[in-house]
């Protein structure tokens, strides 16, 4: 089961994305642009565990990117069957999704 997009439909092709790939000891920052069809990797934060994400260095980045779209990587196998992490990256992209800062638009997809 894959979570439906809130805002994937009317990502602009002028906007700017971040792209989080949640792992319980790493979580992969990435940027897209949507006009020039590229995208970069920036960082890799180190956690504690899953639920100590260093939310001040997510913060960080996006204060300094300024991103329109926020992506939650979701984690599917080929027959399209979660993995058991997706609890935990659910638990993830919800709390980034209340954080200060953090863009009207995001979505999870795979």
């Amino acid at each position: 089961m894959r979570p439906e997009s809130s805002h994937a439909d009317s990502i602009s092709a002028t906007e700017s994305v971040l792209g989080f790939d949640f792992g319980a000891w790493r979580v992969g920052i990435a940027v897209g642009e949507r006009l020039i069809g590229t995208g970069k990797p920036l960082t890799t934060l180190h956690n504690a565990n899953a639920e100590q994400i260093d939310w001040e260095a997510v913060l960080t980045i996006i204060k300094q990117w300024q991103p329109q779209t926020l992506i939650v990587g979701w984690p599917v196998d080929d027959q399209g069957d979660c993995y058991p992490i997706a609890a935990a990256i659910r638990r993830f992209a919800a709390r980034l999704h209340e954080k200060p800062l953090c863009p009207s638009g995001w979505l999870m997809n795979a």
